[in-house]
């Protein structure tokens, strides 16, 4: 808005013009969109409706976008009131990677015609309804938010779900680096970077009887020098699929399941060497993913 907020006020025998209903609203829109630009993170709000959630049909060739909000780096609200539907030729974009990408949009609507006097004749309202497309083009976060993308391979015929949210495939929906709004959210992202990450499949334990705790999976993360620099060490371990069919589970007489823990030894050459210890006392594939985060 260029210069200082005006706020229309009110008097006995004010005769207001469009001019000024049209300036009052102004005011209104304006200083919400400041006030989401300044105090407000953009991105997607994940807490409103579906968040906005992109998934894939079973044909692989639609995405649905579910209704959700979000705020764009101008202080703009998009609000998507029903799901979208993306219809896509997958063919395409072989070998390419793609965007679902939301922007704002209003338009006016509802046109009054008055035919005695087109002077006063006009649209009676103006309708913010976002777009929501497909593009190859990188979106910038600011006034374009990327929803999801996908990295199509060079064979591509359809685009799946993914089967491990965190680590998407090609071909599969990767809603990784969604921005996501919020107030005063901190994140270990905001106090540290990453210096090392990493991941690594442990098979199961098939077994026919009692639990089969067997000898625990040793996996290096890294070996530093001591010091006294602060670092973090994140763990995530996740059921990935079954080696053979369910019945196999029922076989386990007593309970099931998985533990581990991060150690730190001190080595010959004077170092701390850091690993993951894994006990998976169950006929189920897992996926540990670790993250190594320095304190800035």
């Amino acid at each position: 808005m260029d210069g200082a907020f005006k706020r229309i006020n009110f008097f006995k025998g004010f005769s207001a013009t469009a001019e000024d209903w049209q300036a009052a609203e102004r005011y209104h829109s304006e200083k919400r969109r400041l006030h989401n630009k300044y105090f407000h993170p953009s991105g997607v709000i994940v807490e409103c409706l579906n968040g906005l959630a992109v998934t894939a049909t079973q044909g692989g060739s639609v995405l649905h976008v579910e209704p959700g909000m979000a705020v764009d780096g101008e202080g703009q609200e998009l609000y998507v009131p029903q799901r979208v539907d993306l219809t896509l030729n997958v063919q395409d974009f072989r070998s390419k990677t793609i965007y679902v990408v939301i922007a704002y949009k209003d338009e006016p609507i509802d046109f009054r015609a008055n035919a005695l006097s087109p002077a006063y004749a006009g649209y009676a309202f103006t309708e913010e309804l976002p777009t929501v497309t497909i593009t190859t083009d990188l979106p910038d976060n600011n006034t374009k938010l990327e929803l999801a993308r996908v990295k199509l391979s060079s064979d591509a015929t359809s685009i799946r779900n993914p089967k491990i949210s965190s680590k998407p495939a090609e071909n599969e929906i990767n809603t990784l680096y969604v921005k996501k709004a919020g107030g005063t959210r901190v994140c270990l992202e905001d106090m540290a970077e990453v210096v090392k990450e990493g991941d690594v499949g442990v098979s199961g334990r098939p077994t026919t009887g009692g639990v089969d705790l067997g000898m625990p999976v040793t996996i290096s993360i890294e070996s530093v020098t001591p010091s006294r620099e602060q670092r973090c060490y994140v763990a995530s371990v996740s059921l990935v699929e079954l080696k053979s069919d369910r019945s196999l589970l029922d076989q386990v007489k007593q309970p099931h399941g998985l533990s581990w823990r991060i150690l730190a030894q001190w080595t010959k050459e004077n170092k701390i060497n850091y690993q993951l210890q894994l006990f998976n006392s169950s006929p189920v594939d897992v996926l540990v993913m670790y993250k190594v985060y320095r304190f800035r």
